[in-house]
């Protein structure tokens, strides 16, 4: 495995694409293929939906990303704490969006969550993360950006109203512009918020990720 590590490392370095880790306790594939279809006309973006249990098989994945590779999202199982430590120190992802920890049910589940966005991302790295979660309101070592319904988010959503039965409007804090999501889940449009904050810190346009959003589709 060793020898597949070195060169997915080495891969990396030459393809030098902005990495996206996703983890937590809430439905990380569901935040990928949001982030993927708002990023998807701006970067060439490839994602692993689904976590991965094989580092070997996960650094062989690594080393068949098309050249010219500008963003690349992984998702990581906090329940398979080692294969993810072996994923981030390879990776070293400059964005980890954390999905919730207060429905992980393992204390120590927990804090491998922690750990891996602490000690196993780049020094410039950004955290975005559910504020609404009070195991998370911390302080952390790298840049901790909120997004959620609670007071002290700076993704904040507010004035959410449903427009049909899957349907719904909402805002975010300091974006003139009304999202329009196909769900009427209030998780939903949390995700939908953590993907915003994504594309904001990459310096796309909030109207590129609302048009996006309107059309995508969520799974039953």
């Amino acid at each position: 495995m060793k020898g597949f590590r070195d060169m997915a490392r080495d891969y990396l370095i030459d393809l030098e694409p902005v990495v996206i880790a996703v983890t937590g306790s809430g439905k990380r594939t569901t935040v990928i293929k949001l982030i993927e279809a708002m990023l998807e006309n701006h970067f060439k973006t490839e994602a692993t939906a689904g976590s991965v249990s094989d580092p070997a098989a996960a650094f062989l994945s690594l080393l068949q990303l098309p050249e010219g590779t500008d963003v690349y999202i992984f998702e990581t199982d906090p329940q398979d704490e080692e294969t993810a430590a072996e994923l981030f120190q390879v990776l070293q992802p400059g964005f980890n969006v954390i999905t919730g920890v207060e429905g992980a049910g393992d204390k120590n589940q927990t804090k491998g969550i922690i750990s891996l966005a602490e000690n196993l991302m780049k020094a410039s790295a950004s955290l975005i993360l559910d504020g609404d979660d009070p195991l998370l309101d911390r302080e952390w070592k790298a840049d901790a950006v909120k997004a959620g319904f609670s007071d002290g988010c700076l993704f904040k959503i507010h004035s959410v109203e449903e427009t049909g039965p899957d349907n719904s409007e909402f805002s975010i804090e300091g974006i003139r512009l009304r999202f329009q999501i196909n769900s009427s889940e209030l998780q939903h449009i949390k995700y939908a918020a953590y993907a915003v904050a994504v594309c904001v810190h990459l310096g796309l346009p909030a109207e590129a990720a609302a048009e996006k959003l309107e059309s995508f589709s969520f799974s039953k």
